[in-house]
């Protein structure tokens, strides 16, 4: 399973956004918004309590071409738990 994103530029920064997980980062190159994003996706996997697998998990990053990225991931499960986390939250469809 991939997940696609879009990388450009915005007037001051670089921005990587990946709408499946409703999710975009920031930097000031290409490269520290795509290691921002990294970060986010693991910060929020700690923050929903996806802790099982994270020692052994692997985010890789592909681009097809100028703007397109692609996601895959180690535990395919755990991504798409996350983005059916997101996609609920996005729509006001889960309560805390």
């Amino acid at each position: 399973m991939k997940f696609q994103g879009k990388l450009f530029k915005s007037e001051a920064h670089w921005l990587v956004e990946i709408p499946s997980l409703d999710l975009m980062a920031q930097g000031d190159t290409k490269i520290e918004a795509l290691v921002n994003l990294n970060e986010i996706i693991f910060e929020l996997l700690e923050y929903y309590h996806f802790n099982s697998g994270l020692n052994d998990l692997s985010v890789d990053v592909k681009r097809s071409n100028k703007d397109i990225i692609w996601l895959s991931f180690s535990n395919q499960e755990l991504f798409l738990a996350l983005s059916q986390r997101r996609l609920k939250e996005k729509h006001c469809l889960t309560n805390k």
